[in-house]
Parts: C-alpha cells; sequence; structure tokens
C-alpha cells in the first residue's frame, strides 16, 4: 500500500472506469467495423480490447481496484456491448425469428 501513488475510499466494485472503457471502446469497435475488410475491423476491434485492457491494468496498478474489480467492471462494459449489438442488429431486420415453429 505504501506504493500506491491515490489513497481512496469508498466501494470499488465493479471498477467504473473499467466498465465505460469496455463500453465504449467496444461500441466504437462495434460502429466503425462493418463494411471494412477484415484486417481493419480486425485492428479495430484488437485496439478496443487492447485499451480496455490498459485501462484495467492501469487501475489495479495505482491500486485503486483489485483484479476482480476490474474484471467485473470489463465484464458489465461487454455484456452492455454485446446487448446494444443484438438490438441493433435485431431492430434492423438482420436477424429473423424461427417461424417454422
Amino acid at each position: 500500500m505504501a506504493d500506491w501513488l491515490v489513497s481512496v475510499h469508498g466501494p470499488s466494485f465493479p471498477s467504473q472506469h473499467a466498465a465505460a472503457s469496455a463500453a465504449v471502446y467496444g461500441m466504437l469497435a462495434f460502429l466503425l467495423a462493418p463494411g471494412l475488410s477484415w484486417g481493419r475491423r480486425t485492428a479495430i476491434v484488437s485496439s478496443a480490447v487492447v485499451l480496455t485492457g490498459s485501462v484495467c491494468v492501469s487501475r489495479v496498478y495505482l491500486g485503486v481496484h483489485w483484479g476482480t474489480d476490474v474484471l467485473a467492471g470489463a465484464s458489465l462494459g461487454a455484456a452492455l456491448v454485446v446487448m446494444a449489438a443484438a438490438g441493433t442488429v435485431w431492430t434492423r431486420g438482420d436477424v429473423r425469428p424461427d417461424t417454422a415453429g
């Protein structure tokens, strides 16, 4: 604790910084990637993952969160992206429900 740069008090679970970075960078990747070549899509998604990972590592390094806090925050942000992407794809009509049953 003596090496930590800041002293923080209050709840830390889940990490809001990790959740926000996963949600923002993930949604940007979802919005920017369609219509691009495979290589560019890979670069955009990889950049989103690296940026989110950097935020998560920085929170643990600064001593303001535990690893479980940032893991939960990043998972929450990723879940929000998945739900938003699924809703977007569904409302566009790209997904057709099974009507055979």
